[in-house]
Formats: C-alpha cells, sequence, structure tokens
C-alpha cells in the first residue's frame, strides 16, 4: 500500500462545513465510504486502498493543499462548473487509472478495476452527462 505523502492526512470523520458541502452535492453519503479531500486532509470512513489514495492525491494537489483554497475557490467552482469538474475528475482518474497499471499486474482484475473506474466517472452523481464509453475514453487517454 503506498504511504500517504507527507503533505496529506487522513482523518476518519466528516469533513469541516459538511452541511455546506452536503447541500451542494446531496448525492454525497459519508456512511457510504466515500471520500472527499479537503485541502491536505482526506476524509473517509475506513482506509482507502492505494489506488484511491492516489486519486484523492491528485486532488489535494489540485486544490493546493490548502483548506482555505478549497472553500473560497475550488469548490464553489466545482460545484457549479461542469466543465471545471471534468477537467478535475478526468486527470484525477487518469493518474489512478496509471497507478493501477503499475499495482495491478493481473490484466483481468486490471479490466475490472478499469470498468468500476469508466461506471464510477460517468455515473449521474458527478453530474457530468457523460455515458460510459466517454468515460472510458477519458481514463484512458
Amino acid at each position: 500500500m503506498m504511504n500517504v505523502p507527507r503533505k496529506l492526512t487522513l482523518k476518519a470523520k466528516k469533513p469541516p462545513l459538511f452541511g455546506l458541502i452536503k447541500l451542494l452535492f446531496p448525492y454525497y453519503d459519508f456512511d457510504k465510504n466515500d471520500i472527499i479531500t479537503v485541502g491536505n486532509t482526506i476524509y473517509t470512513r475506513s482506509m482507502p486502498s492505494s489506488i484511491a489514495l492516489w486519486h484523492e492525491r491528485v486532488h489535494a494537489h489540485q486544490q493546493k493543499y490548502s483548506k482555505l483554497y478549497f472553500f473560497t475557490f475550488y469548490l464553489w467552482k466545482y460545484a457549479f462548473n461542469s466543465r471545471f469538474r471534468l477537467q478535475m475528475e478526468a486527470e484525477a482518474f487518469r493518474s489512478q487509472y496509471a497507478y493501477a497499471k503499475k499495482v495491478i499486474k493481473d490484466r483481468n482484475k486490471l479490466s475490472k478495476y478499469l470498468l468500476f473506474m469508466v461506471t464510477t466517472l460517468a455515473d449521474p452523481r458527478y453530474k457530468l452527462d457523460i455515458n460510459e464509453k466517454i468515460a472510458r475514453e477519458i481514463i484512458t487517454k
């Protein structure tokens, strides 16, 4: 398992201003092990896989490892600008897949993991209005 980079911390609790996040993203279900990164902290109910951590690490970098940046800029643009949201998720999912290819040596398992990623990105909760074919193209680009 990948070590969490020094700049990042993991916390098994809801993120600060969770009510605001829930208002902007009503589909977000912290109790079902959704993960959210706020600045330099990853909030999750259980320890994510190293591959999932890789994805969140990208989000932390996008947020400049800053809670202030997250709440004053990133959160609002992510919530209200679908093009920005797609750019952020595309970068995170591509990086996650590149890391998965290094970690998962079995082609069948990697294929199943890619399918999981594709269905996740195409899920309506991201409000990206993309299908699985487009999601696959985005991730494997």
